[in-house]
């Protein structure tokens, strides 16, 4: 799973450096992560949808935003 993680840190930020990582693991539908990076130094949470879910991830980004 780091790679496909770091994956999608690389779209936004090309230059990154994964640190540490750590999935949370209660009360999720979805796996999410904590990723710390690094160029920038950052902490973001990531998480991975299927793809069947597309619309799923849209609205949930909205309402995120």
């Amino acid at each position: 799973m780091e790679k496909r993680v770091l994956k999608e840190i690389k779209k936004t930020f090309p230059d990154a450096e994964i640190i540490r990582y750590t999935q949370f693991k209660e009360g999720l539908v979805s796996p999410t992560y904590k990723v710390n990076i690094k160029k920038p130094n950052k902490i973001l949470v990531i998480k991975i949808y299927k793809k069947k879910n597309s619309k799923q991830i849209n609205t949930s980004t909205k309402i995120m935003q």
